[in-house]
């Protein structure tokens, strides 16, 4: 039977697919090919969904009510809040680098 995918599955499923993209590209020995400039085109692929693995992603601009604020005293551009329903379905909440880190 199938079930909506978590935001703690989804997050979960996303870096595992980022992990086996660098060990792919690790092991690309063609001396045409930057294997840095394939890893980033992987995941840009993964975050459009055309990687076949998982559906696409939005990347939504996230400031806090206090980095608005701040921007705001220095007289600089800011990201407007998201709705609270795109925040709810945000998969991160974490830093996913950090996630990343303790995958190894």
């Amino acid at each position: 039977m199938s079930k909506e995918i978590t935001k703690e599955e989804a997050c979960e499923k996303l870096i595992t697919h980022i992990q086996g993209l660098i060990s792919y590209w690790e092991n690309v020995k063609d001396p045409q090919c930057s294997r840095v400039f394939g890893v980033a085109h992987s995941i840009l692929s993964t975050l459009d969904g055309c990687s076949g693995s998982s559906s696409g992603f939005h990347l939504i601009n996230m400031n806090s009510q206090d980095d608005i604020d701040y921007l705001k005293e220095r007289g600089e551009d800011y990201h407007p809040m998201p709705p609270k329903e795109v925040i709810e379905c945000d998969i991160v909440k974490n830093y996913l680098h950090d996630r990343l880190d303790k995958k190894d």
